[in-house]
């Protein structure tokens, strides 16, 4: 597996977010607790948290109804 952590702005929401390229599973976990897993996301939307202005909003908008994902966590 090629996870890599990618960075993203300060956020009381999103804690971490880790991309898998070899299997393009993006991994979210929550400064509240859980972890989501977003499935077939492309390597340019999972890099877009990095120039992101809000990583909740960027998820919001970008990631959250365009893939499909499972609660993990």
């Amino acid at each position: 597996m090629a996870q890599e952590i990618i960075s993203h702005p300060p956020s009381t929401n999103v804690m971490e977010v880790v991309y898998d390229k070899d299997t393009q599973v993006l991994t979210v976990v929550f400064a509240k607790g859980g972890v989501i897993e977003w499935y077939e996301v492309d390597e340019t939307a999972a890099h877009g948290f990095e120039t992101a202005l809000s990583a909740t909003k960027y998820l919001n908008g970008f990631i959250e109804n365009q893939f499909p994902s499972q609660r993990i966590g």
